[in-house]
């Protein structure tokens, strides 16, 4: 008997890996000449089959485990404000992992530049926002957040950012999980994630079509948006540049961190849940009741570090090891 919310979790992890990086080899031919779409689609199915398995065999059911709540308006304004108040500090995690591995999404910014805008918005922002915050800030969190806030506030997070299979993406997407399941227990639904997500995938969708209308527009000027893009793969900075760049963003990225960190405090106090938020964050100020001693069930239920966590950590890293090095 499974007696871990965490080794559930984990297994329920290594199910969604063999899906995610098993299944397709059995299924590529069926996948020849399929669209770029297609692939975004599957992908996203193939996250959500372990999922209802897990739900199914551990007899969940995900109305009650998740809340779906919808929350003031006022509240989703405040969510995008805060969700672009923490670009920059994405942006700087993502720039000082680029010093060790390369950027993963560089392939498929080409892909987006030749696709449809609002198929890749679809495809791209509103789909992944509501499969991978079903599975992550619902499944994932709620389950793991029994074990205390912060716990399952990493945990999922670091979930998340191992799914990504690389240490560039595992990076940011790590701090973006993190920020997604503070939005979901600020505005008390999983809707907060999903707005977080959503804004920052269609913030990509957005600057890589404003990039093709310039490139096209300069390409008529010098030679063809081809020639742009050529000439901008071969533009690189110097190590003094590079630190450089890294200084003045890191310090835009600590500054935006206050506004960010008022509107969450806003968003808890508008959807009436600041009762949740402070003693994470103020811990002393909240004391706990500390008369009655953890017991050794809670201590095995707070336990993640287990044969099957063993087991996605070597997976997953040695994964994108592989990937780094060849």
């Amino acid at each position: 008997m499974l007696r871990s919310k965490s080794t559930k979790i984990s297994i329920l992890f290594l199910g969604m890996l063999f899906c995610h990086l098993v299944v397709p080899n059995f299924i590529a031919s069926f996948l020849e000449g399929t669209t770029y779409y297609t692939a975004l689609l599957l992908a996203q199915l193939l996250l959500q089959f372990p999922v209802v398995i897990y739900l199914v065999v551990t007899q969940t059911n995900p109305l009650k485990l998740i809340s779906f709540k919808l929350f003031h308006p006022g509240a989703a304004l405040l969510i995008i404000l805060m969700t672009y108040c923490v670009l920059p500090l994405t942006s700087l995690v993502n720039l000082i992992s680029m010093l060790f591995v390369e950027n993963a999404l560089t392939d498929m910014s080409g892909m987006m530049v030749e696709s449809n805008f609002w198929l890749n918005l679809l495809f791209i922002a509103v789909i992944p926002a509501l499969s991978e915050e079903f599975a992550f800030r619902g499944v994932f969190f709620h389950t793991l957040k029994k074990q205390g806030l912060w716990f399952g506030v990493a945990a999922s997070a670091l979930f998340f950012g191992m799914m990504h299979l690389n240490f560039n993406q595992f990076s940011y997407t790590f701090v973006i999980g993190m920020l997604m399941a503070l939005a979901v227990l600020a505005t008390g639904s999983i809707w907060g994630g999903v707005l977080v997500h959503f804004t920052l995938n269609a913030n990509s969708v957005l600057l890589m079509t404003g990039m093709e209308k310039l490139t096209e527009f300069f390409g008529d000027m010098q030679g063809g948006t081809s020639d742009i893009l050529e000439q901008a793969e071969t533009v690189t900075l110097s190590s003094g540049e590079l630190l450089t760049s890294m200084l003045l963003i890191g310090v835009v990225a600590v500054i935006m961190l206050i506004p960010a960190g008022c509107f969450l405090y806003a968003i808890a106090h508008i959807c009436g849940n600041k009762g949740v938020l402070g003693p994470m964050f103020f811990p002393r100020k909240y004391e706990r009741d500390a008369s009655r001693p953890a017991s050794q069930d809670d201590q095995k239920q707070n336990r993640i570090l287990d044969i099957f966590f063993i087991l996605c950590l070597l997976i997953t890293f040695g994964y994108m090891l592989y990937l780094a090095v060849f």
